[in-house]
């Protein structure tokens, strides 16, 4: 179907067209140019000639309108198909897995009806003349006459009303002397319908341990969603059943935080000057909420340095090199493994350091050592800031790992 766009412009080339061919006719009609001094005029077949050139331009112009917008729909047709094809890949559908098209062969003779049943003609019904259809032919049924009355015998008055019944003026004074004994039964059924009290829903799972007793835990899947306030304010974290020194299994929680990596450290010789400053992907109400569902929680923290002090005490300032700070705010002087503000790391609890420090960075050592060991004090927890120092130096260099929140 043309639009009216195309409508239009087919009227005008019609009308422009028809204004040529009598401008042609009244040339041939009138004069012609003058050729060497004399006028020529035009032949019927030059007239013909210019009409079929009319017509062949206007033809030009509806084939390649045509044309045009049949490349069009074709060039829409591939944008369609190229789009189609980048869902089917999104979605993993292939090739091998849509069924063949199947070939519409159009018949060539024309298609063959089955022969149509032979029509029994109906058999022709005579009727007897007294149950003829025809209601006109039934002839009136003769009405009995009535019999004339005997002679002498009254008329009857129609307009006299039938005398009324009179009624009874006693009433039967015999009433029953026995009344039934049957009575209402006294005791009621004890038996009442068994109503099923309305189950509550299980309440939202503030840690792992909730999600594993409700039984919501699968291992294909790694992140859950945890409401510790229980105030419709979750927080996404990792479950993981993870196998205990005692031979069993635990569910725990698994918090991260934005610096998972390791990060080096070096140009920083001032104390406390590098911070690690980790975000986690919860509020500190959230976080203290967990840690007090939890029945403990930890954090491993590890420095591996070279000629880097850690819990050394720099000259004339009275605080060591490398602290942490806790949920408080607070700036705890020592590493993992070690009592909190002890100024010592696992090692110097045993006394295997390297050296006569309490940790083995302490040692000013020209290798790489490390520091390393779990942070346990479940109020404190988790770690917001790493403070270290003492790596100003051209081959003074530290490198810090800080892990997630685990509770259990």
């Amino acid at each position: 179907m043309r639009s009216g766009f195309q409508t239009i412009q087919c009227q005008r080339l019609i009308n422009m067209a028809r204004l040529h061919y009598l401008w042609l006719v009244l040339l041939a009609l009138l004069t012609a140019e003058n050729t060497s001094g004399q006028y020529q005029a035009y032949t019927v077949q030059d007239i013909a000639d210019l009409q079929n050139t009319v017509l062949y331009e206007m033809f030009d112009y509806f084939y390649f309108a045509q044309e045009q917008q049949l490349t069009t729909v074709f060039e829409r047709i591939s944008n369609i198909e190229s789009r189609l094809q980048v869902v089917m890949d999104a979605l993993g559908l292939h090739e091998q897995e849509v069924p063949d098209e199947v070939d519409i062969v159009r018949p060539t003779a024309p298609p063959t009806l089955p022969p149509r049943r032979p029509t029994i003609p109906e058999p022709e019904v005579t009727y007897p003349p007294f149950i003829q259809p025809n209601r006109g032919n039934r002839k009136p049924r003769p009405r009995p006459t009535p019999s004339p009355p005997p002679p002498n015998t009254p008329r009857p008055n129609r307009r006299q009303k039938p005398t009324k019944r009179p009624r009874p003026t006693t009433r039967p004074t015999t009433r029953p002397t026995t009344q039934p004994t049957t009575t209402a039964p006294t005791t009621r059924p004890t038996t009442q319908p068994t109503t099923t009290p309305p189950t509550t829903p299980p309440p939202v799972p503030s840690t792992c341990a909730d999600i594993y007793e409700q039984g919501l835990y699968s291992p294909s899947q790694s992140m859950y969603s945890v409401d510790p306030l229980q105030k419709s304010k979750f927080v996404y974290v990792k479950c993981e059943l993870a196998d205990q020194p005692d031979g069993t299994e635990r569910m725990v929680t698994v918090v991260e935080h934005t610096k998972m990596s390791t990060k080096k450290v070096t140009g920083f010789e001032a104390r406390g000057e590098f911070s690690l400053q980790p975000v986690y992907n919860a509020t500190v109400k959230q976080l203290r909420a967990l840690s007090a569902a939890s029945e403990s929680c930890s954090q491993y923290i590890e420095y591996r340095c070279r000629g880097a002090a850690l819990m050394a005490q720099p000259p004339r300032e009275s605080g060591t090199y490398g602290f942490w700070v806790d949920i408080n705010g607070e700036e705890v002087e020592s590493w993992g493994g070690a009592p909190a503000n002890s100024r010592m790391c696992a090692c110097g609890l045993d006394g295997t350091c390297v050296g006569e420090g309490s940790c083995n960075c302490d040692s000013n050592s020209k290798t790489f050592v490390t520091d390393a060991g779990p942070i346990s004090e479940k109020e404190r927890l988790p770690v917001t800031d790493v403070r270290l120092g003492d790596t100003g130096g051209k081959k003074e260099t530290g490198y810090i790992k800080l892990g997630p929140l685990r509770c259990l």
